[in-house]
C-alpha cells in the first residue's frame, strides 16, 4: 500500500515515547469499525508492515506502552493485491499483536499514527479459546506496572 513517511528510515531508538502517546483528540476520534470490542475478551490483531524494521519498531512501542502483551513478527511474507488499478506483489512483515478488548482501539490508533502505509491492513480477531495462564499473562502485561499511574484524560 502507498507509504507515508512516519517511520521510514528511522531507527527504533529514534522513535520517542511521544510518537505513541495519543492526544486527547486522537483518543476520542472514532475508528469506524464494524463492531465494538468486548472488553472482557482477548484479541489478536493482524497487521502487515512495509519492513521488519517498521514492524519491530511498532511492536516495541506497543509493548512498551503496555497496550499489547506480545507482538509476534513474521519477517517476510509475500502480499499480492491491487492498488490504484495496478497489480502489486510486495515483500512485507506480518505482526500478530495480543491484547485485551479494552486496549484494541488504542492499539489501532497507535498503529495508524506510526504506520508508513496510507491504508494499513489492520484486522482484529477475538481469541475464542486460549490457555488460561497465557490469557492471565496478557491481562498482567496490559495493566499499568505497580507504581505507574494510569494517564488521566485531559478535559
Amino acid at each position: 500500500m502507498s507509504s507515508n513517511n512516519s517511520l521510514r528510515g528511522k531507527n527504533v531508538n529514534d522513535i520517542s515515547t511521544e510518537d505513541v502517546e495519543l492526544t486527547e483528540t486522537e483518543r476520542q476520534e472514532p475508528i469506524w469499525l464494524s463492531t465494538d470490542f468486548d472488553p472482557t475478551e482477548y484479541y489478536s490483531i493482524y497487521v502487515t508492515c512495509e519492513s521488519l524494521e517498521e514492524a519491530r519498531a511498532m511492536g516495541q512501542k506497543l509493548v512498551g506502552a503496555r497496550v499489547a502483551a506480545c507482538v509476534n513478527i513474521i519477517p517476510r511474507i509475500v502480499s499480492i493485491y491491487e492498488w490504484r488499478d495496478k497489480l502489486m506483489e510486495d515483500n512485507e512483515a506480518l505482526m500478530f499483536i495480543k491484547t485485551r478488548g479494552n486496549k484494541v482501539e488504542e492499539v489501532i490508533k497507535i498503529i495508524k499514527k506510526l504506520h508508513s502505509y496510507e491504508v494499513p491492513s489492520i484486522v482484529a480477531f477475538p481469541i475464542k479459546a486460549g490457555y488460561p495462564l497465557y490469557l492471565e499473562w496478557i491481562d498482567e502485561q496490559t495493566r499499568p506496572k505497580n507504581g505507574q499511574k494510569k494517564k488521566k484524560a485531559e478535559n
